[in-house]
């Protein structure tokens, strides 16, 4: 591995905290982490793939729109595998 490789795999695996990696074309889950797949309740086959929507919602209860220009994450929260908000 090369100083970037190990510098993301370190991030990405070690850093102890939930980190998904969301496709900006799809907005799907592209990639996760352990911790992530902990903190949700989900398997990484589960995650993979699965839209934005099933996985935040937004605390006032709108719908949270992306805009191509600014992707803000203010206000929204994790809904876990059993459908139960972040707490």
């Amino acid at each position: 591995m090369n100083h970037k490789s190990n510098l993301y795999y370190a991030f990405f695996y070690k850093v102890g905290v939930p980190i998904f990696v969301i496709h900006p074309t799809t907005k799907t889950v592209a990639e996760a982490n352990i911790q992530a797949m902990e903190y949700s309740g989900y398997r990484i086959e589960d995650l993979r793939g699965l839209a934005i929507d099933q996985l935040f919602r937004c605390r006032s209860g709108w719908k949270c729109l992306f805009k191509e220009d600014k992707n803000e994450w203010e206000g929204w929260e994790l809904l876990k595998k059993d459908g139960e908000p972040d707490t």
